[in-house]
């Protein structure tokens, strides 16, 4: 028993002895320091990676892009930074609770790789007791995928269709670079400056052309804007737009002269009666679309002649002739043309006075600006 009692009483010095000469090195409260800290870190990190599908999303087989610098902040202030390695991967060890954001240096992205993740350029992480001692967020990744040298360039023309009778603004996108479209990209389509249509430009290979055709009213402005496939050098999110006004108001003038005169008010110019009297029609095609058959009247004489067509700004002369008749004179010129919007018009009077010569009951004094 007492045999027993001394080997027992060995142990126990034995654990006492080890236990203090534990505290005494490693064990602040042992040392009279306090309670001892537990020290909660997370984890942050994951791969910048060559997206060749361009779906936002690491697939096997896609490479990580080695040696881009990466920065951590901590509540707003910068912390650390890293870079990859071959592989892509980084990690951060963030040490006690806070708020910690993970940002690309796109700097060391190589040059024309455009990122094809929706987050921006940087993850926010918050960690908090919640999240237990040891936190890690793998989802901080980055994927790139390189331009594919494709450039779009933009034409346009308007066109009427002289079958349909419709005027039509066409664009025409080119992919003049040197290899096919990847995939889609997109375009907008403004209205007199307002946005009325989006849409989708198919892949397109090298040299390849696509047409894109917009009716409009009177007086539209129809600007069409194609988005460059991303990455192409120059800018992150480059445009190529063309503006076309095929929709200018239509419009016509005629003028009417007698005896070459431009007699819209009466008396106009005093000729012998029975003598010939000439009147000119002078039509001006004023507006913004090439005019087709154009019929001139006259209301005392009838139809004076249709212009088969009468381009933009172009003008054309007929002639008529009668008999100078006593007493005042006055007739009035239409002018009505055609267009594939519809017909425009417009009318002149113009006079003349008939006298009988030697007639002593009839006396014409003539004056201008009273002399």
């Amino acid at each position: 028993m007492k045999v027993q009692m001394i080997f027992l009483s060995a142990i126990l010095i034995f654990i006492v002895n080890s236990l203090y000469a534990a505290g005494s090195n490693d064990n602040p409260e042992l040392q009279g320091a306090g309670p001892i800290e537990i020290k909660c870190h997370c984890y942050i990190g994951d791969y910048v990676w060559y997206d060749a599908d361009e779906d936002g999303n690491q697939d096997p087989g896609e490479s990580g892009i080695g040696n881009v610098r990466l920065v951590l902040e901590k509540d707003g202030s910068y912390l650390k930074e890293t870079t990859t390695n071959s592989s892509g991967w980084y990690q951060f060890r963030g040490d006690g609770y806070g708020t910690y954001k993970v940002i690309i240096d796109e700097s060391t992205i190589p040059k024309f790789y455009w990122k094809t993740y929706p987050s921006g350029t940087s993850y926010t992480v918050t960690y908090s007791s919640a999240n237990g001692s040891v936190y890690t967020y793998d989802k901080a990744d980055y994927g790139y995928c390189e331009w594919d040298k494709s450039s779009l360039e933009v034409t346009g023309e308007c066109k009427w269709n002289s079958t349909t009778g419709v005027l039509s603004a066409v664009f025409t996108v080119t992919n003049t670079g040197t290899a096919a479209m990847q995939k889609s990209t997109t375009y907008d389509v403004y209205v007199n400056g307002v946005k009325t249509l989006s849409g989708t430009i198919d892949p397109l290979n090298g040299g390849e052309s696509r047409n894109y055709e917009f009716t409009g009213n009177e007086n539209d402005f129809i600007k069409f804007v194609a988005q460059q496939r991303p990455g192409h050098p120059g800018s992150s999110n480059p445009q190529v737009e063309i503006k076309l006004d095929c929709f200018p108001p239509a419009s016509i003038d005629i003028e009417k002269h007698t005896n070459g005169i431009d007699a819209d008010s009466p008396t106009g110019p005093v000729v012998p009666v029975g003598s010939t009297v000439t009147w000119t029609y002078i039509v001006t095609n004023t507006g913004g679309f090439d005019l087709t058959n154009v019929d001139v009247n006259d209301n005392k004489i009838g139809l004076i002649g249709t212009i088969p067509s009468l381009s933009i700004g172009a003008s054309q002369t007929l002639t008529a002739t009668g008999t100078a008749q006593l007493g005042q004179y006055a007739n009035i010129a239409t002018a009505i043309g055609h267009y594939f919007g519809g017909t425009v018009n417009d009318s002149d009077p113009s006079h003349y006075i008939g006298y009988v010569p030697n007639d002593p009951g009839i006396h014409i004094e003539k004056s201008t600006n009273g002399a």
